[in-house]
């Protein structure tokens, strides 16, 4: 199994190497590169270093007619992408969207897929139109980014709670 050092999620085993996320099951989403997660903080989507438990770093797995989403268990918002805006928009040739989480249902723009990396990671895959794009880092500003080259990224598999007894 694969280690998870400079994470206080030790006893959360990284998803093996290869293998999917599946819905019903909850995810830390990390960036092996840097260490840090997919953190929703203050309503806005950013790359934080584990902030305890505080909550904003776990994502639900979720199928919709073939697609899958990714749903904060506190507040439901869908990790999603405002990518209808058109390219130029962004002045910036990279770039073709942003992540954002401001919906509250599984619409068009919080449908994706993953597939494996050539590294061992999960491409994290949105549909924009008639064509799949990554999700990356902007690394000079931390932005997360939709990209034709994106981030291979680790899932974190969150234990679910003891049921307690009737």
């Amino acid at each position: 199994m694969a280690s998870n050092s400079g994470n206080s999620h030790r006893s959360a085993p990284l998803v093996p190497k290869g293998e999917l996320p599946r819905p019903g099951q909850t995810y830390i989403i990390r960036d092996p590169t840097s260490g840090r997660q997919i953190t929703l903080v203050g309503g806005i989507l950013r790359l934080e270093h584990h902030l305890g438990d505080q909550g904003g770093y776990h994502w639900e797995c979720i199928e919709e007619n073939g697609w899958l989403g990714f749903r904060n268990p506190v507040g439901h918002l869908h990790i999603g992408c405002n990518a209808d805006q058109p390219a130029h928009y962004y002045n910036r040739p990279d770039t073709l969207g942003f992540l954002i989480a401001t919906a509250q249902s599984h619409g068009n723009n919080e449908c994706l897929t993953t597939t494996g990396g050539p590294g061992g990671g999960q491409l994290l895959l949105f549909r924009l139109g008639k064509m799949l794009v990554q999700l990356g880092i902007d690394r000079e500003t931390d932005e997360l980014i939709l990209a034709k080259k994106g981030t291979e990224w680790d899932f974190i598999l969150v234990p679910k709670p003891p049921q307690k007894a009737a």
